[in-house]
């Protein structure tokens, strides 16, 4: 069963800059240089998504997602799951962690932003 678009809390106008995006399972890391941006959110609950050393058991912290090859949005695996038809992602193959690319201080990226298209893609995974 798909989510309603109409009702569900973590719908908030994502589609401006993920429909058709093209996402890879990946590792988040820091950006070297970047300590300071030491973390990333799912675009849409908020998960926390982490380096692995920053985990500790029993936290909630995820430290891997979806993410835009340019590293700029992540989506944790339930909200994938939950809104990749909706959102009609092309899943790449996995490759290096992706690194957060650092962000103006206490903003978030714009809704101007794309992600880039890549040559090497597949469809979504039907689950």
């Amino acid at each position: 069963m798909h989510p309603d678009p109409k009702s569900d809390w973590r719908l908030t106008n994502q589609e401006q800059y993920l429909k058709g995006a093209s996402l890879r399972m990946s590792r988040f890391t820091v950006r070297a240089g970047q300590p300071e941006w030491d973390h990333e959110h799912c675009e849409f609950c908020w998960a926390k998504i982490v380096e692995e050393k920053r985990k500790t058991d029993g936290d909630d912290m995820l430290i891997e997602a979806y993410a835009t090859e340019d590293g700029r949005r992540w989506v944790c695996l339930q909200c994938f799951s939950d809104f990749r038809e909706i959102f009609r992602w092309t899943v790449l193959s996995p490759k290096e962690p992706i690194q957060s690319i650092q962000h103006n201080a206490g903003s978030r990226p714009s809704s101007g932003d794309s992600p880039a298209s890549a040559t090497r893609s597949e469809p979504a995974p039907r689950v």
